[in-house]
């Protein structure tokens, strides 16, 4: 990339630095970004670099995986100099095997801290706001606080979704989603139990590549699940059927291991990319497959699929929270 100088810094690049890297004096930041991002990965380091930080940017090629080489050379290189490491990814849809390289990242000597943004096409916010930190994390404490106070709750959509959460005494009740992913997330439950219908009309992600379109309003897969198992299917696009068809008769897949409560307005529309920012859509999002406890890696190499509501409701007797009317 040559020497990034450009003083043309857009207003997200500073929201993201102002509001969510919690860089060090002087520390390493490491650049990742998808070739679709190049523009962007130049403004990003720029605006390190007048910060006094040392950039080291390194492109990934869907579905080249050498990248990895060139990054595990530089934390090398970093690591021997005792540096302190922020890994920034600006992400336009899946980096394949990025899961595996932050999982490396953490068996490390010197830190390495990560901050991914998704859905960057073409500009890192394009199409979503970025709010602040302080009030994303006010939304999801007072959300999780009431969930919490609470030993099971129904999500209701007006795409026929209908799905009893249950809280299990040993369980982990629910939590903020971690704030290292960009757009933030809501509130989820780890290993609830869960009873009802599913109906995902927003989108499906995947943690493999995929090559169609992944948005599902045109073509809801509806899950049936009984005790956080899915016992039956229905898609009409055959793509979707045969891929989660396939998903659910091998390995955890057919275990819906958590659900996510999501009300974050600034996320913008659902992309047709397979991308983490689908996820992030105001609605629910039900996991399949591996999901690691609270307080253990989050991420693997083991296959993960999202499926996402478009918009809903949170139903208890006492409160109802709609996700379409969330202050955030």
């Amino acid at each position: 990339m040559g020497r990034l100088t450009s003083e043309d810094v857009p207003s997200d690049i500073d929201s993201l630095f102002d509001g969510w890297l919690d860089l060090a004096p002087r520390e390493a930041v490491l650049v990742l970004f998808s070739v679709e991002n190049t523009a962007q990965a130049i403004r990003l380091a720029a605006r390190a670099e007048r910060e006094g930080h040392t950039i080291t940017p390194v492109a990934a090629g869907s579905p080249d995986t050498s990248y990895m080489g060139r990054v595990n050379e530089a934390l090398d290189r970093l690591e021997r100099a005792g540096s302190r490491v922020t890994l920034v990814t600006l992400e336009h849809d899946l980096i394949e095997g990025l899961d595996e390289l932050i999982l490396a990242c953490a068996g490390r000597t010197c830190p390495v801290s990560v901050s991914r943004v998704t859905g960057c096409r073409p500009e890192p916010f394009d199409g979503w706001a970025l709010p602040s930190r302080g009030i994303v994390a006010k939304t999801n404490r007072d959300l999780a606080r009431r969930l919490n106070a609470l030993p099971e709750v129904d999500l209701e959509t007006a795409g026929g979704a209908r799905l009893r959460v249950s809280r299990p005494p040993a369980g982990d009740g629910w939590r903020s989603s971690p704030d290292d992913v960009l757009p933030p997330g809501g509130v989820f439950a780890v290993d609830p139990v869960l009873d009802g219908v599913f109906v995902a009309d927003g989108a499906i992600t995947v943690n493999r590549p995929i090559a169609f379109d992944v948005r599902l309003a045109a073509s809801p897969a509806t899950l049936v699940v009984k005790d956080s198992r899915v016992v039956d299917l229905d898609c009409p696009d055959p793509r979707v059927a045969k891929l989660l068809s396939r998903a659910l008769a091998f390995g955890d897949c057919g275990v819906a291991g958590s659900v996510e409560v999501n009300a974050n307005h600034g996320a913008g529309p659902f992309v047709p990319d397979n991308g983490l920012i689908n996820r992030r859509r105001p609605g629910f999002l039900l996991s399949l497959g591996h999901r690691p406890r609270i307080g253990t890696p989050r991420h693997s190499a083991g296959l993960h699929i999202d499926l996402a509501s478009a918009f809903g409701r949170v139903l208890t007797d006492d409160w109802v929270f709609d996700t379409r009317m969330s202050t955030r």
